[in-house]
């Protein structure tokens, strides 16, 4: 999903995955639709929302998830 559809693709799919696979509400948001980035650096954020996931699933004891994405214009 990922190398055909992007990274805001991914993250949807991943956080509509984990709700199901764990029962924790998970919401998606992302705030610049036109977030383009390399294959490396989108493979990298999204390395990162797994393992964040992954930790919530372990961890958090969480009831919500929420993932934003946005652009620091910084």
């Amino acid at each position: 999903i990922l190398k055909e559809f992007g990274l805001q693709a991914a993250i949807e799919c991943q956080a509509r995955d984990f709700a199901q696979r764990t029962g924790i509400n998970c919401r998606f948001r992302c705030e610049d639709d036109g977030i383009e980035l390399d294959e490396q650096r989108s493979l990298t954020l999204f390395r990162i929302v797994q393992e964040a996931l992954t930790n919530v699933a372990k961890h958090a004891h969480a009831s919500l998830v929420v993932l934003r994405l946005y652009r620091d214009r910084r």
